[in-house]
């Protein structure tokens, strides 16, 4: 049985906490390819500082490191691989890889591959140069699909125009 006035379950106490935080990055791009370096939390915080009893519960830190190139196969069609490597404290490395065709600079059809994670197939479509729409169904192919379903994501992305001069090609990364 459950015994649900268990006062040493954590969901029985009012636990109330501000836990600050920074994160970094580095990013450089160019028309052709771009590399990353990022890590969103640098401060491993304690969950709950005030309980003795919990020594790891812990913010982690993770490092993102991530990389893509774009080249033509015919004068219609581009490719576009990409790489995103996970290294996080206490859990095994991750990586993403990911690849997308392009077709005159408007239509994208790809997939992308989370390593013993999930798979994703992708497709987006640029109306502008600043406006793009995508949608990904993404399916998890190790042992939680038999209890989770796949997951859709739908974006709307506007890329402000800060230049004054016109945008000869849409920005890819």
């Amino acid at each position: 049985s459950v015994d649900i006035n268990d006062p040493d379950d954590a969901f029985t106490r009012n636990v109330s906490s501000n836990l600050p935080n920074i994160g970094a990055g580095l990013y450089y791009y160019t028309p052709l390819y771009y590399v990353g370096l990022s890590s969103p939390r640098l401060i491993s915080n304690k969950l709950d500082p005030d309980d003795p009893r919990q020594n790891e519960a812990r913010e982690r830190r993770h490092y993102f490191v991530t990389g893509g190139l774009r080249f033509p196969l015919t004068p219609q069609w581009q490719l576009q691989p990409s790489l995103m490597i996970n290294i996080a404290d206490g859990a095994p490395n991750s990586f993403n890889l990911s690849a997308q065709a392009i077709y005159q600079d408007r239509i994208w059809l790809g997939g992308a591959w989370r390593y013993q994670e999930s798979m994703a197939l992708i497709i987006g479509y640029n109306f502008t140069p600043q406006w793009r729409f995508m949608y990904s169904y993404d399916f998890i192919t190790n042992d939680l699909a038999q209890y989770a379903g796949g997951s859709h994501e739908i974006s709307l992305t506007y890329d402000l125009p800060f230049r004054t001069e016109r945008i000869q090609n849409p920005r890819y990364f």
